[in-house]
């Protein structure tokens, strides 16, 4: 049964309307809209029914079955937004640390542009230190030349003079070196020996001494000779080529050999 403590309407009153829905006597928005229930009006509102003369059990057990389920649809809708909160905190804190990381990157690259910049400055005013000593120096030469050019009228034809007669010097010398180079070439000549069988023997020590390069051809020489000519090469140190085949292809091959280790030598 409902208590009759307490405030409430008159007994011929009709009860109001369930807890949470609007009475006849709810206020409206000038457009016509419910306006906002006050704070505290809800719990006036339930207080108001269930203390009212004609709230009987049925009613009551009604009216409070509607207040459990909307505690729980209260309840349901506060986990939703403390889950939401909770979600909000993480991606809060997430979005903290990756705007710390960003701005301490900016920090270092900041730091490190400062730095290059710095660099950068110290190259700039030493290379225009190095710039201005230089055009200095130019200055001071230009004028020691002005002064040396009054001192002595002729001196710039003078040193034209003697930068030309430098050239005509080196190639003079170019000239000498490449006249001895074909002299050389024109005195010399081709020597013969038959290592005995019509030469003289004698003279085969003779001809291997003002040799140069000696080619033998060891299968139309004595034992004795093809001895003599490898002992005097051997102590002498002249280069000497033996070719075995007695053919002119096999003799041409050994010249364009001994042509080639001499042109090797000259380029060393």
């Amino acid at each position: 049964m409902c208590s009759d403590h307490g405030r409430h309407p008159a007994a011929t009153d009709p009860p109001p309307h369930v807890f949470g829905t609007p009475t006849a006597a709810a206020a409206t928005t000038p457009a016509g809209g419910t306006a906002r229930t006050p704070p505290g009006s809800r719990r006036r509102r339930l207080w108001a029914t269930l203390t009212h003369p004609r709230c009987d059990a049925a009613l009551a057990q009604r009216v409070l079955g509607e207040v459990h389920m909307l505690q729980h649809q209260l309840g349901a809708a506060q986990r939703v937004e403390v889950a939401r909160l909770d979600s909000l905190v993480l991606e809060h804190a997430a979005m903290a640390r990756e705007l710390a990381a960003a701005q301490e990157r900016c920090r270092r690259l900041g730091a490190d542009a400062a730095r290059r910049a710095g660099d950068l400055e110290a190259d700039r005013m030493r290379l225009r230190a190095q710039l201005i000593g230089r055009d200095s120096q130019i200055a001071d030469l230009r004028a020691q030349l002005a002064a040396q050019e009054a001192a002595t009228p002729g001196l710039r034809e003078r040193l034209e003079l003697t930068h030309s007669v430098q050239q005509l010097t080196e190639r003079n010398q170019d000239l000498q070196r490449a006249l001895a180079r074909a002299r050389d070439d024109a005195e010399r000549r081709f020597l013969h020996h038959d290592g005995g069988d019509e030469d003289s023997s004698a003279r085969l020590d003779d001809t291997l001494g003002a040799a140069d390069l000696v080619v033998c051809q060891t299968g139309c020489i004595s034992h004795g000779a093809y001895w003599r000519v490898k002992d005097h090469c051997k102590r002498t140190g002249t280069p000497c080529l033996f070719v075995e085949t007695p053919s002119r292809s096999a003799l041409e091959r050994a010249l364009q050999e001994a042509a080639a280790a001499t042109a090797k030598s000259r380029g060393a």
